[in-house]
């Protein structure tokens, strides 16, 4: 699998899983989600797609960083863009 095809899957599954667990009510951190999906993306990409680690994160998308640091929710964003 090339890697945009990877990041558009594993990036709309992420986002899956996590409107689900927030509809249930289990998600107690969005952001501690989101960071343990980050540091496996990261990783990933560091073995199979070759990236440095300088630019390991570029396989995450910005606003799974960016909200949580603000205080916005991810869900709610994701949950608007559907």
């Amino acid at each position: 699998m090339n890697k945009d095809t990877f990041i558009l899957e594993v990036i709309e599954e992420v986002e899956r899983v996590l409107l689900q667990r927030t509809d249930k009510g289990v998600c107690e951190s969005e952001a501690d989600y989101l960071v343990g999906a980050m540091v496996v993306l990261t990783m990933v990409n560091q073995k199979f797609y070759d990236s440095s680690y300088e630019d390991s994160m570029s396989i995450c998308p910005p606003i799974w960083t960016i909200y949580p640091m603000a205080g916005r929710s991810v869900a709610e964003e994701v949950r608007e863009a559907v």
